[in-house]
């Protein structure tokens, strides 16, 4: 709601520092509306989520089971390894994979007073797709073969950090005039809510019999460096 997006950007500009999942078209939700975005406080903070795209990458892409459980590349469940990663920074150095599915774009705006440093990029052979017009996994290629991949790598999360103004300059009725601009804020948005599911990281042991369940993908450590780096 307006005023929990109120309550966000304020939290921001005082000082708090915040790890933020958005996402173009969830897996994980099965409700009609399953996106979600904040494009009043991302336009103030210097970037948007390209509305209603969702990544397409063949190089990452997934081996999956489509309708007819036959195996396919999926190519908007992507498997990123290294080479998709910001080695510099502290939240995703080190980490050997990230799984995302149907993840968004993230863009700086062309007026943002913010820096906006890629964490986790596609390939440059990525395309976008409109989340409206994906249908079954085995009509997929044929969609794709009628976009042309261009040059550019795809956002998928980003660090944006610097000065900054509030969405809501004048506040609320109901609340008082918060902060009005932050000499520095710093926030890591990420354009898939489905990387946090047991399944995008998680499986078990031994898939024949109940037992523990084992990581083959690093989700939960790059959420926890996020959070441990926000933290101090």
């Amino acid at each position: 709601s307006t005023s929990k997006q109120y309550a966000v950007d304020q939290f921001v500009l005082g000082g708090g520092k915040l790890l933020l999942f958005v996402d173009p078209m969830s897996q994980i939700d099965t409700h009609a509306q399953n996106a979600s975005s904040l494009p009043e406080l991302f336009n103030a903070w210097g970037l948007q989520l390209l509305a209603g795209k969702v990544v397409a990458d063949e190089r990452y892409a997934m081996i999956a089971l489509n309708e007819k459980q036959q195996p396919e590349r999926q190519m908007t469940w992507l498997n990123l390894t290294p080479e998709a990663l910001n080695a510099d920074d502290i939240s995703t150095t080190n980490l050997q994979r990230l799984s995302v599915a149907t993840a968004g774009a993230l863009e700086p705006l062309a007026q943002a007073t913010t820096t906006f440093i890629p964490l986790i990029q596609s390939a440059e052979s990525a395309v976008l797709l409109d989340s409206q017009s994906m249908g079954p996994l085995e009509e997929l290629g044929t969609l794709l073969s009628t976009l042309k991949a261009g040059s550019q790598r795809y956002t998928l999360a980003a660090r944006i950090h610097g000065p900054a103004r509030s969405a809501f300059p004048n506040g609320l009725q109901g609340h008082g005039n918060g902060l009005k601009e932050a000499s520095n804020i710093n926030l890591i948005v990420v354009a898939d809510t489905d990387m946090l599911s047991d399944p995008l990281w998680l499986e078990q042991s031994h898939p024949s019999a109940p037992s523990p369940l084992r990581a083959w993908a690093d989700n939960d450590a790059f959420v926890i460096n996020a959070l441990d780096y926000l933290t101090g």
